[in-house]
């Protein structure tokens, strides 16, 4: 049986089939590997001095440009329904097919999507829909897989180096997996468990230079504090990652979302807004085409729209920093956190609000 079944959106031919290996995992690759204790040649050819550091280095690459960086581990949460996987769907074809998505470039290469959630029948839906607004070929280097049997367990060493070598032979640099609560059968995501997972991911993207995008949810009820808070498991998921995205939808049956970072290693991504579109085939609910396109919320920008925001927090939760009323005002407004704190400052020194907390 082969290790993952992967679909493509090619019809002219199918991808050869993932083949397990009974013996190639070398003792340091996974998290759950046991140390060689008798090698005495430890991290032969891996050790670095200052002199790598001060050479000339390759400038930062994106896959899709100012968001997801190549060998990044990236994650994007929200709610259910909040259209999440539909705009990463959309995405990962733009980025298969080199074209740009919500009005940023991307760098063309082969994508996988690992569906643990929605099915054949509905991740088959949404790819057609997605495919046919754009008018993509058939042979573009798409590869999705429903469900796989085996399935896979992000904690299983031997899991991961099976699909870091389809990942290699598929030339992969883009994997999405949808989602991260059903990617670790094995391990509790509010548990320290969770802390093997994201270190084999990291490390199968530093193996292969990829970006991984995991899908996950955020927490339920209201969270306040940290924007980050609102992702839910561990406190390892946000720690390892590159970038988190929160995805918030306006209204329940709305079709205009927000997407706002709640940690970036790299580049600041200010806030933005899209506004998904559909069309119905005839006489059914099934989609025959569907898109995102950029949508401009009016005032994300001014002075004037952080200072709303300043008082508007500080009314509602008196009681919180000014680093976590600057982090909440972050994930709402396109402004940047020196600018959102100047005017934090500014409003407190002239008696606006008190701030009972340094």
């Amino acid at each position: 049986m082969s290790a993952y079944s992967v679909r493509s959106t090619t019809a002219r031919s199918s991808p050869p089939p993932a083949h397990r290996l009974t013996a190639r995992l070398s003792p340091d690759t996974y998290a759950d590997d046991a140390p060689d204790e008798t090698n005495s040649d430890l991290w032969a050819g891996q050790l670095r001095t200052l002199r790598d550091a001060y050479a000339p280095s390759n400038r930062l690459e994106y896959t899709v440009e100012g968001l997801f960086a190549a060998a990044s581990l990236c994650i994007i949460y929200g709610a259910p329904g909040s259209l999440k996987s539909l705009l990463l769907a959309y995405v990962a074809i733009c980025v298969a097919t080199d074209k740009p998505v919500i009005g940023r470039k991307v760098r063309q290469t082969g994508v996988l999507w690992i569906d643990l959630d929605n099915g054949r029948r509905r991740t088959d839906e949404r790819f057609a829909a997605l495919s046919r607004e754009l008018n993509v070929p058939d042979d573009a280097p798409l590869y999705y897989v429903s469900l796989p049997d085996p399935f896979l367990d992000g904690a299983n060493a031997q899991d991961i180096e099976h699909l870091a070598e389809l990942v290699e032979r598929l030339s992969i640099g883009l994997i999405v997996i949808d989602n991260l609560g059903l990617v670790s059968p094995s391990s509790d995501e509010n548990s320290d468990a969770m802390i093997v997972v994201m270190s084999n991911f990291r490390r199968l993207c530093e193996r292969t230079q990829a970006v991984m995008v995991l899908i996950h949810h955020q927490r339920k009820g209201n969270t306040s504090g940290r924007a980050g808070d609102a992702l839910r498991g561990h406190s390892s998921i946000e720690g390892a990652v590159d970038l988190a995205l929160h995805v918030s939808r306006h209204n329940e049956s709305g079709n205009i979302i927000t997407v706002a970072s709640t940690k970036s290693r790299d580049t600041d991504v200010v806030p933005f807004s899209v506004a998904f579109y559909y069309e119905h085939k005839p006489d059914s609910e099934e989609l025959l085409k569907a898109g995102f396109r950029p949508y401009e919320i009016e005032d994300l920008t001014s002075d004037r729209a952080i200072e709303g925001a300043i008082l508007t927090i500080v009314h509602d939760q008196p009681n919180l920093t000014q680093k976590q009323v600057v982090s909440l005002v972050r994930s709402k407004l396109r402004a940047g956190v020196n600018r959102i704190r100047k005017i934090y400052n500014e409003m407190r020194a002239s008696g606006q609000f008190k701030c009972t907390r340094a």
